[in-house]
């Protein structure tokens, strides 16, 4: 049995939805013990965004450039802007994922249209891991979806709605303010 499997083995089981089993550190630090050195230079290099030639991230990364650009046509297209300025060329067309994006948008709260999303990044990692539970893909495909949980634990309900009041009302106290008596008088 190699150190993959008893590494595999040994990480806490990952749920949508659910709090981060353990942080990103914590992986990565038990990562650098099990991994080869060719395996962690692939994960360092999925973990910081450099280039790698390995079939997993290169797989992701054209998903998540499609998955992006997806999501700034959606955002353009309800502003009535042009998305093109935002657009990343990348290779090949999942149909599956740009209908997967337009359904999520079709959410009206924010925090579920992100989960909708979160989902969808869920899925494609799991694509992406293919059959063998104890391969590197699988465990790529691991370390994405802790990193989809972390991002997701950090999202907190009332910041959210702090920004957002702050979008829409940039100026907050002014409406309860009552207007000054001059210009009450010469109106």
């Amino acid at each position: 049995m190699s150190s993959y499997h008893f590494f595999v083995a040994s990480l806490p089981m990952l749920l949508p939805d659910a709090a981060p089993p353990m942080t990103l550190d914590g992986f990565l630090e038990l990562a650098r013990v099990y991994l080869s050195a060719a395996d962690w230079q692939t994960l360092t290099a999925l973990e910081a965004g450099r280039p790698s030639q390995h079939s997993f991230v290169k797989g992701w990364r054209r998903a998540e450039t499609q998955l992006r650009n997806a999501i700034a046509r959606q955002r353009a297209s309800r502003l009535g802007q042009d998305a093109a300025p935002w657009l990343k060329e990348h290779e090949g067309y999942d149909v599956t994922l740009e209908r997967s994006v337009a359904a999520a948008f079709q959410e009206s709260n924010p925090l579920r249209r992100e989960k909708a999303l979160d989902a969808i990044r869920w899925r494609q990692a799991d694509e992406l891991a293919g059959l063998d539970s104890f391969a590197t893909p699988a465990i790529l495909a691991y370390f994405i979806q802790l990193q989809i949980l972390a991002r997701a634990a950090e999202r907190d309900v009332a910041q959210g709605r702090a920004r957002r009041q702050s979008i829409v009302d940039p100026t907050p106290g002014q409406k309860d303010t009552p207007a000054p008596a001059t210009a009450v008088a010469e109106s």
